[in-house]
């Protein structure tokens, strides 16, 4: 990490996207999850583990990785920050459900009709929800660069605005609604 840094660990490449984006200089992101790799059935070695340690920052998203899950209940030292209390995840059948302060998400289980979706990176509106989170765990672990994480993150909504103005233009008058894929991560 770049001398002074904040450093930063995150659950997968959206999530690193988000604290690279609004942290930019200040921060040293890395993912727990190698590119490349599926995150739902990474398994985190103690290796691994000890990295989380030493993070200032962990930034995750809880049911989405239960290797990971299992590792936060291991280390101590970081901050970590659940996103998935700040997106309004949704059932899989798209029922929504109301989050209660500190509310623990369901197990991401695709087969469960009752379990919450955690692929809400797919939603503009929710990665802006997931980005004031991030930004807000930024500026409380280091408060001396809290202007700067805020700026980031306008500029990060606005380019997440404008890439939901481009979804809702270009799909909003599609012939055909239906979505096939092998994988149930497309609910947003």
């Amino acid at each position: 990490a770049p001398s002074g840094a904040l450093t930063v660990s995150t659950s997968f490449y959206p999530i690193q996207y988000l604290a690279q984006a609004i942290g930019g200089e200040h921060v040293a992101v890395t993912s727990v999850t190698p590119t490349n790799v599926e995150p739902h059935d990474f398994e985190l070695s103690p290796k691994d583990v000890t990295a989380l340690s030493a993070s200032s920052l962990v930034l995750y998203v809880s049911g989405f990785q239960p290797s990971l899950d299992d590792a936060l209940t291991q280390v101590s030292g970081p901050t970590v920050v659940d996103l998935a209390g700040s997106v309004d995840l949704v059932h899989h059948d798209g029922v929504e459900e109301e989050h209660e302060e500190g509310a623990t998400e369901a197990a991401h289980d695709h087969g469960a009709a009752a379990a919450l979706d955690p692929h809400f990176w797919l939603d503009p509106v929710r990665m802006q929800a997931a980005a004031k989170a991030v930004e807000a765990a930024l500026a409380q672990a280091d408060p001396a660069h809290a202007d700067d994480y805020a700026a980031n993150l306008d500029t990060l909504n606005a380019t997440l605005t404008d890439l939901n103005t481009s979804y809702s233009t270009g799909l909003g008058h599609c012939e055909r609604t239906t979505f096939v894929t092998s994988h149930a991560a497309f609910g947003y």
